[in-house]
């Protein structure tokens, strides 16, 4: 018999190919049997997704490692369609509430003993594994179910226990209804080594809006922000920082909406979409996006502009996935905002009024605000509209 703890984070081995498959993340419960189903598990292709070991496929457990006959007994999503229902409902035991048959609650489940086929045992406060009982010592029949849903806020995933605080810092709370993720405090994940990577955000939910509420900053040491399903960032200022490839990756729509949002620090690109899936949508936002190899990338050649422009480099466009300079080069720092944000402080108001009077009637192209190429009076009523 082993505790779930024992089991998570335990490399899978291959016997007859003798090399490593990926790390134990997580495991699919069948409500249904009361039994594992499969072990979830993550390898170097996460971006592709996570990928299911069927727990009959296991050969054993052991202290350092979970073994396997060979790697075709690994299932990814599109071959997992028998445990497609499972995984939609997400189940979970640890955190949930114990109760009687006669609805008396007898405190919370705080650990899975994995027996004989996957066979769940729960734990009380004591350790031990045993059966739940209420007061009196009878087994209490029904252990009720919290949700668990895909979508992680700084290596811990929300569930429906810990959903109004997740991390305990009354700093990130989920509303399953409305779909919103609410941030006000800054998320730290700078000492993760690869097998035990815990981003910043991790989202696998669709039409998920990530509302920005306070100044924060979202840093990993692998990449910041993973949005594996299609994403709104709203609010701010927020600042995503990173040392790897991508301070935000996502193979998913991604929409910036009315938010000043900075990615920078990272070794390739400050903001990433990954196959032709996902398109990346600025509307009315603050950006600042700088990497090594280019600040923005969209495999999907996709990038929609709305009611902002890019500021920086001057001269520059939208070109092949990617923002080029007046050259045709592609960059490396990119600043893109509503144009009537003529001082970038991200807000359009009087002062922005001022700043273009300064530059009357021939100054700085950025208070140029409706493009014409002359900074008059017309930009003043542009800034006005704008302030509507």
């Amino acid at each position: 018999m082993k505790k779930s703890v024992e089991i998570i984070g335990l490399p899978v081995i291959s016997i007859t190919e003798g090399r490593e498959l990926g790390m134990s993340k997580s495991l699919l419960i069948d409500a249904k049997n009361g039994a594992i189903a499969a072990i979830i598990i993550e390898d170097e292709d996460w971006y592709r997704g996570v990928k299911l070991l069927p727990y009959s496929s296991v050969v054993a457990i052991g202290a350092d490692a979970v073994t396997v006959i060979n790697s075709e007994t690994i299932l990814t999503l599109e071959d997992a369609g028998d445990y497609e229902a499972m995984m939609d409902e997400n189940v979970r035991v640890i955190g949930t509430k114990a109760i009687t048959k006669s609805g008396t609650i007898q405190g919370k489940v705080v650990e899975i003993y994995v027996g004989e086929g996957g066979k769940i045992e729960t734990s009380g406060s004591s350790g031990m594994p045993y059966r739940i009982v209420d007061a009196t010592g009878r087994r209490a029949y029904t252990v009720k179910i919290g949700r668990s849903y895909n979508l992680w806020v700084g290596g811990i995933q929300v569930t429906d226990a810990n959903r109004l605080d997740i991390r305990g810092d009354n700093g990130s709370s989920y509303d399953p209804v409305e779909n919103k993720l609410v941030l006000t405090k800054t998320i730290d994940r700078e000492t993760q080594e690869w097998g035990n990577v815990e981003y910043g955000i991790q989202n696998e939910i669709d039409g998920l809006t990530i509302y920005v509420k306070e100044n924060i900053t979202i840093s990993s040491f692998a990449i910041a922000m993973v949005l594996r399903g299609s994403t709104t960032i709203a609010g701010g200022p927020l600042t995503v920082t990173t040392e790897s490839d991508a301070c935000i990756w996502h193979a998913a729509d991604l929409a910036l909406e009315n938010v000043q949002l900075s990615a920078k620090g990272s070794t390739k690109n400050g903001i990433y979409g990954f196959s032709e899936g996902g398109r990346l949508i600025i509307n009315n936002s603050a950006i600042y996006a700088e990497g090594e190899t280019a600040a923005i990338k969209e495999d999907s050649k996709n990038i929609i502009l709305e009611n902002c422009r890019i500021v920086a480099p001057e001269g520059g466009r939208v070109q092949n996935g990617t923002v080029v300079d007046s050259d045709g080069n592609i960059a490396a720092e990119v600043t893109i905002g509503n144009p009537a944000d003529v001082n970038r402080d991200g807000t359009v108001d009087s002062a922005d009024i001022v700043a273009v009077i300064k530059e009357m009637p021939d100054g700085d192209k950025k208070a140029d605000v409706n493009g014409d190429g002359v900074i008059d009076s017309a930009d003043i009523v542009a800034v006005i509209k704008a302030m509507k």
